[in-house]
């Protein structure tokens, strides 16, 4: 068995109805706001995974998610693209903040003598 397998059936036997509703407040409430996006990346697809390790819940809910909790300038360009998964949707947020880091301003260190 495979270390995912194990976790989830793990998740499915031994996590209460108190702590699957503990992940689904955590869900309804998660945001990047001023959040590295990976840090949010990485926080929503745990989340998904201990809710969902079946995929019984329809894609287009965890992206609708994912996408409106963005920050909202990630969002606007998200949602210009025609975009059908949650992964699809990650990696287009990846490539934004690469181009967000690169087209920021090299600040120029001066030295100052005393």
């Amino acid at each position: 068995m495979t270390r995912q397998g194990f976790e989830e059936e793990f998740l499915k036997k031994y996590i209460t109805r108190e702590k699957r509703n503990t992940w689904y407040k955590q869900l309804k409430e998660i945001q990047q706001g001023n959040k590295n996006i990976n840090i949010y990346n990485s926080k929503f697809k745990k989340l998904k995974q201990k809710l969902n390790p079946d995929n019984e819940l329809p894609e287009e809910f965890y992206l609708q998610k994912y996408i409106n909790r963005l920050n909202e300038k990630i969002t606007r360009k998200v949602i210009e693209e025609d975009i059908k998964t949650l992964n699809e949707a990650i990696e287009r947020t990846k490539q934004i903040k690469k181009e967000r880091n690169y087209k920021k301003p090299k600040t120029e260190i001066t030295k100052i003598e005393i």
